[in-house]
This record gives structure tokens, C-alpha cells and sequence, in this order.
């Protein structure tokens, strides 16, 4: 499942608005219509946790719906944790890089 879908079902969960959700989280309404544009695209890692704080579920349950394979979780909890600690400014330059390395990414 997509970040998108997967923040949707959050909500139906709950009973609450996508728009609700992202207030009550601090964050913008207006992302859920870039997200909807861009379904494919996953948030930053900041943004995917005051979701998850506010819904009360892991972030896995957001990013993958626990869906990642056994074997990759290690890696995948290493990388997430790295990207954590990047400022905005960093986690821009990794933008630029993976959209440079993977054209697919692109808007």
C-alpha cells in the first residue's frame, strides 16, 4: 500500500477527516491534496511521525503497513534513522540526489 492509502485507512480507523488529522497533527490540510497528486511520493520522515504520534501506530504502519520484508527491516530502521537526524537542508541535498539517481521520482 501506498503512504497515501495507507494514511487514509489511519483515518477511516478513527473515524476522522484526512484535513482533521493533519491539523490536529500540526501540519498543513493542504497536504493531503499534494499527496493525492502525488501518490507514489512518501513525506519526510518528520511529517510520517506526528502522524503516527497522533494516530498512535508505528511509523511502519504509515510507510509499508508492516509489509517490509524481514530481511530489510535492519537496513530499513538504519536508513530511517539516519534520515532523522538530517536538517532540512540536508534532507534536501538527499532529494536532489535519489531524484537525480532515480529520474522516476521527479514531479
Amino acid at each position: 500500500m501506498t503512504f497515501l492509502e495507507n494514511f487514509e485507512q489511519q483515518c477511516r480507523l478513527r473515524g476522522e477527516s484526512p484535513s482533521h488529522a493533519l491539523e490536529a497533527s500540526g501540519l498543513s490540510k493542504s497536504l493531503w491534496a499534494k499527496w493525492k497528486k502525488y501518490p507514489e511520493r512518501m513525506p519526510y520522515g518528520d511529517t510520517v511521525k506526528k502522524l503516527a504520534d497522533h494516530f498512535g501506530c508505528a511509523f511502519e504502519d504509515l510507510e509499508t503497513n508492516g509489509r517490509a520484508p524481514k530481511e530489510d527491516s535492519d537496513l530499513f530502521l538504519k536508513i530511517k534513522q539516519a534520515v532523522l537526524k538530517l536538517d532540512d537542508k540536508q534532507r534536501g541535498y538527499l532529494l536532489s540526489f535519489i531524484q537525480f539517481t532515480f529520474p522516476e521520482t521527479r514531479e
